[in-house]
């Protein structure tokens, strides 16, 4: 291989061609020594002609800031994968690749490239099965575990005396312009400034892989000690502005350390507050400098969150707020989703306590509570028909504890059996689908009729259908939204309805907030529908299904389905 003799060299470019087309080795001071024979297919340049050449030559103007940031990942780091960078051909036209680097120190000090010519690709941002998006990174909530990992590996490390014990840290990062940068971009340039922040922050996380986007403009980082952040906001801030010429590159950091004496169950407590206060900031006027602490002073501000919601759990200082679920066909409310509202809490989504509970355990008892508050409520109502769902935690179904709990107190209650559903919500993934299978099948026995939360919102969905027997599933409201928006939707929400009927699964559609939604989704097959457009969720289901709200021009033309004066 043009006078490669080393056989590890030999061996470390032979494995590269199981992914690249073009190969490339850079000495020291970045300019080609060697290239394989394809660069003519791809460049459209010899190999022979690009030796000796600075390799920044190589790449379209514009991309140069971004290889430079590239090769200093690469350097500082040893590896990078999976960034769309522009080379030239020999006519200087851009020809867009997928790159891959690595380094070699010690006696080598040698870069080499691996060059795949751009296909196309997903856009990068969609949720996996795994809790990463399409570009390595992890989502809140997986992230926080995998956070959790390593930490309490090091100190598992740094207790047994181990040499060379890692010393993590987890740096939260705002890049504020992003968001802006977003609305100025094509959907090939944002997909691009995606994938390259991704790769920057993998190549400075500890393992390659503990990086997570929180939101657009929000990321995390579990990195060594030795990792200067400086660097990194220096970094990702070279490529926003070598992107977004017109944008602003400013980048915020807090980094958090554990500290010799905190305990495990603190690490974890603090991790979960952090990145739950880190995602709840506001974007205007963002501030994160009061998170620049440590994680064991931060545990503590986290135990009084715990302790706060246990407050709330025993003294249940919540209240039910209903929503209907329509039938498609003639009009009628099927059912009413039961939804948390807390004391004192007025206007701020439940969502952020819930996932705060999922984190720290608390999901099991919050939803038995919310069990008993519907029950309660059922008890007392003086419509016998009346029926409620309620939302189950993925993580509470798979619990054993959760499970006996739950059929103990539905046992003192039999007369809710065909009034009582339940709705098992994506918001924490579940992993053990065996086990939520069987507690899900004893419900459906006892005659708990079972919906699907959230469906079509990630890959899972489709894993959930094929591994979990339910009643019903309720389309998630980005996934009817995306349908109604490109041409091909239609034609795959209806084809996911059918499918869903052909294995005796119904339909629900979430947040129809107006006509043209309800139109489309009666269009495509749905048999039950859920939104806006029918009224608010009330803490008095009456006004939904009272006539003397419900007025002449209040139906949808043409469903008739009435919408109710509910606020």
């Amino acid at each position: 291989m043009n006078g490669m003799a080393e056989p590890r060299l030999d061996r470390f470019v032979a494995f590269s061609f199981c992914w690249a087309r073009i190969v490339i080795e850079l000495d020291e001071k970045q300019r080609v020594s060697f290239a394989e024979s394809l660069t003519g297919d791809v460049l459209g340049v010899g190999a022979a002609a690009l030796a000796g050449k600075p390799v920044h030559e190589l790449v379209h103007e514009e991309d140069r800031a971004l290889l430079h940031n590239v090769l200093n990942v690469v350097h500082d780091h040893g590896r990078i994968q999976n960034v769309d960078v522009r080379f030239r051909d020999g006519a200087g036209a851009p020809v867009p690749v997928t790159l891959a680097g690595h380094y070699l120190g010690g006696g080598y000090r040698k870069y080499y490239l691996a060059l795949q010519p751009k296909q196309g690709a997903d856009p990068a941002g969609a949720a996996t099965a795994d809790g990463r998006t399409e570009d390595g990174l992890y989502e809140a909530r997986a992230f926080t575990e995998a956070a959790r990992i390593c930490f309490d590996r090091a100190r598992d490390a740094a207790t047994s005396g181990r040499p060379g014990a890692a010393d993590p840290r987890l740096s939260l990062l705002s890049v504020p312009g992003l968001s802006d940068a977003g609305e100025r971009l094509s959907e090939s340039q944002r997909r691009n400034l995606n994938s390259v922040m991704a790769s920057l922050l993998r190549g400075y996380s500890a393992n390659g892989e503990t990086a997570a986007r929180f939101a657009d403009d929000r990321y995390g980082l579990v990195h060594d000690a030795a990792v200067d952040v400086d660097q990194v906001k220096q970094g990702l801030a070279e490529v926003l502005r070598s992107l977004d010429p017109a944008g602003d590159g400013t980048v915020e950091a807090a980094t958090l350390s554990a500290g010799p004496d905190v305990s495990e169950q603190d690490v974890a407590t603090g991790l979960v507050y952090a990145i739950n206060e880190f995602q709840k900031t506001n974007r205007t006027g963002l501030t994160i400098t009061h998170l620049g602490d440590n994680l064991g002073r931060l545990a503590k501000k986290g135990v009084g969150h715990l302790v706060g919601f246990r407050h709330i759990i025993r003294n249940s200082q919540f209240d039910i707020a209903f929503h209907p679920i329509i039938r498609v066909a003639g009009g009628a409310i099927h059912h009413y989703e039961a939804l948390a509202r807390f004391h004192g809490r007025h206007g701020e989504s439940p969502y952020r306590y819930i996932t705060f509970a999922e984190q720290t355990g608390l999901i099991i008892d919050f939803d038995l509570a919310m069990t008993g508050k519907a029950l309660d409520w059922m008890a007392r109502s003086h419509d016998p028909t009346l029926r409620l769902a309620v939302n189950v935690s993925g993580k509470s179904i798979t619990s054993p504890q959760f499970g006996g709990r739950l059929l103990g107190l539905l046992d003192a209650h039999p007369w809710a059996r065909n009034r009582l559903m339940f709705e098992i919500t994506e918001s924490f993934q579940i992993d053990d689908l065996t086990a939520a299978n069987q507690l899900i099948q004893q419900l459906r026995k006892a005659g708990y009729a079972i919906c699907l939360d959230d469906f079509g919102a990630g890959a899972a969905s489709f894993k959930y259908l094929n591994m979990i027997d339910v009643d019903i599933v309720k389309f998630d409201g980005s996934a009817i939204r995306n349908s109604q928006a490109v041409a091909k939707g239609p034609a795959f929400l209806r084809a996911l309805t059918t499918l869903c009927h052909d294995v005796g699964v119904e339909c629900v559609a979430e947040m129809i907030d107006n006509e043209d939604m309800l139109a489309f989704v009666k269009d495509c097959g749905i048999d039950f529908v859920q939104g806006y457009l029918f009224g608010k969720p009330s803490k008095d289901p009456s006004c939904f299904a009272n006539p003397a709200v419900v007025t002449a021009g209040t139906a949808a033309p043409g469903t008739g389905l009435a919408r109710a004066a509910c606020a």
